[in-house]
């Protein structure tokens, strides 16, 4: 068995920010509009995961920050899953109220 190879290097200085790309989501595109409304509850017009009002509210979507957005997610109605769970996300644009 040969050792393995090591390579010594110091990591890089972390980027703020989300990641790159991040900001052309989607859902990032679809709260900017929403912001426009603020207090209006607006549905997504796809499904998206279970995890996603949680997402919102945290800011983790680019130019979102926590606490901008309330948010939910309800299980859709079973004649709309296709072969899995499907779920509906809403939210509101609040400005920080929260």
């Amino acid at each position: 068995m040969t050792n393995p190879t090591l390579v010594f290097a110091d990591p890089p200085a972390a980027i703020a920010g989300p990641p790159p790309g991040h900001g052309t989501s989607p859902v990032a595109l679809w709260l900017a509009e929403v912001r426009k409304h603020p207090g209006r509850w607006v549905r997504y017009p796809r499904f998206t995961n279970g995890g996603t009002g949680g997402h919102i509210q945290k800011g983790s979507f680019a130019g979102v920050e926590p606490g901008e957005f309330e948010a939910c997610v309800r299980l859709a109605p079973q004649d709309e899953w296709i072969g899995k769970r499907r779920y509906h996300v809403y939210a509101r644009f609040i400005g920080g109220q929260a």
